[in-house]
């Protein structure tokens, strides 16, 4: 069985071995960018933004809140900011 073979092999997932390695991968890279991306929560808007790793373009933003049941939204109460991580 060669290399070409392992990765056109469909498996149950109806995808071949090379996309769903494929896809794996691209979640890693998701992983690693939300784990280690600089981020900044905004008390003004209520947010959360983790950016690319250029560190200007965002790459996913959220609102925060306060308390676990979402009622008070975030004012500024813990660490604004976070650098990338090394």
């Amino acid at each position: 069985m060669t290399p070409a073979d392992v990765a056109g092999y469909v498996l149950s997932n109806g995808k071949t071995a090379g996309q769903t390695l494929i896809e794996a991968l691209a979640c890693r890279a998701r992983i690693e960018k939300i784990l280690r991306n600089r981020q900044i929560t905004d008390p003004a808007g209520g947010t959360l933004t983790i950016f690319e790793n250029d560190g200007l373009t965002p790459f996913l933003q959220a609102a925060l809140s306060e308390d676990a049941a979402g009622a008070q939204p975030y004012r500024g109460q813990g660490a604004e900011r976070r650098e990338r991580l090394e």
